[in-house]
């Protein structure tokens, strides 16, 4: 096969990709918008169009801002997105003051200058470095790294950067976790920044920790991203041994098979709050940074 044709299968590859990912982006505002004229609460749709950068997502953006929804919850679910729309987001949402901390975590996997500019614009503003911290999820860069160090070295909060390390899959990766395990960091945090990861290392992990009750929730929250038979049967397992229903469904965030819409399903015909569910769906802010960070790896 040539190098044009390869590139050409590609191309079609990633259109079909684009396409397939506009669909779902499309049903997940559905979905959200179903449950939000349901429940009312503005809250937690902020937070559930993370990632989601469509004309309709501004749009339900702009109103929430009228309607005096929290405004960090509107800056923390600008997480994933690095267009021009956004940046003007930040920047007003700056000047009404917005906590700044919220703003930071909505720079979630973005490795521009721009969102490098903007951590230490807020680093400068006296933001807390927890914040920032969880702002590097999905990035395995140098520049990232050396934050992590920075921070570590003088005494952030070990959870936040655990979960600043969610999506990570790299050896530099494994050291810092086994590091923060060794430092008495919540282990909760540890197993939840094992989202979208698949690996050997990720499954020993949640095998080993699910063995405590008290860590079935961050398990259940560590399978977003993952539609494999093995993670539905763990789901199952959770659900089985008393696992909250809100952490079973924020799991299933990123996933369009028809599988985890009829879970979703089932865990709102079952008392699951909404929130939960909504967030559920293309992802929170975490979510939103490992997919970002993904989609600029392959490129």
């Amino acid at each position: 096969m040539s190098k044009q044709e390869k590139l050409k299968i590609e191309s079609k590859d990633t259109r079909k990709k684009l396409e397939t990912n506009e669909k779902f982006q499309k049903k997940s505002l559905d979905f959200i918008e179903n449950l939000a004229n349901k429940e009312g609460n503005n809250d937690w749709i902020a937070k559930s169009l993370a990632g989601l950068d469509s004309n309709r997502a501004w749009e339900m953006r702009e109103k929430l801002l009228e309607q005096k929804t929290d405004k960090g919850y509107i800056a923390q679910g600008l997480a994933g997105l690095d267009s021009d729309k956004a940046w003007e987001m930040r920047e007003k949402l700056l000047k009404l003051e917005t906590h700044k901390g919220n703003i930071a975590e909505g720079l979630a996997g973005l490795k521009s200058d721009k969102a490098w500019e903007m951590r230490k614009r807020l680093l400068k503003l006296g933001t807390n470095t927890g914040y920032l911290s969880r702002s590097l999820a999905g990035l395995d860069s140098d520049k990232a790294w050396k934050m992590r160090k920075k921070f570590l070295d003088k005494g952030s909060d070990k959870s936040s950067i655990a979960m600043g390390l969610s999506g990570l899959k790299s050896d530099k990766a494994w050291e810092m976790r086994k590091k923060l395990l060794e430092l008495g960091t919540n282990k909760n945090y540890i197993i939840e920044s094992l989202i979208g990861l698949k690996s050997d290392k990720a499954w020993e992990m949640r095998e080993k920790m699910s063995k405590k009750e008290k860590r079935r929730d961050s398990i259940a929250k560590s399978l977003a991203g993952l539609d494999s038979d093995r993670a539905w049967e763990m789901r199952e397992k959770l659900l089985e041994q008393g696992a909250g229903k809100g952490y079973i469904a924020r799991g299933l965030a990123g996933l369009d098979s028809d599988r985890a819409w009829e879970m979703r399903e089932k865990l709102l015909d079952k008392g699951c709050h909404k929130g939960d569910i909504s967030m559920g769906v293309y992802g929170n802010y975490m979510m939103a940074g490992v997919r970002k960070a993904k989609i600029d790896q392959k490129k």
